[in-house]
């Protein structure tokens, strides 16, 4: 569970990193 939420937390990041680019 904890590994699950790490990888949708790094996403949500990398999205909003790109979007914000």
């Amino acid at each position: 569970v904890g590994q699950l939420s790490g990888v949708a937390a790094g996403a949500s990041i990398a999205l909003a990193v790109m979007i914000t680019a």
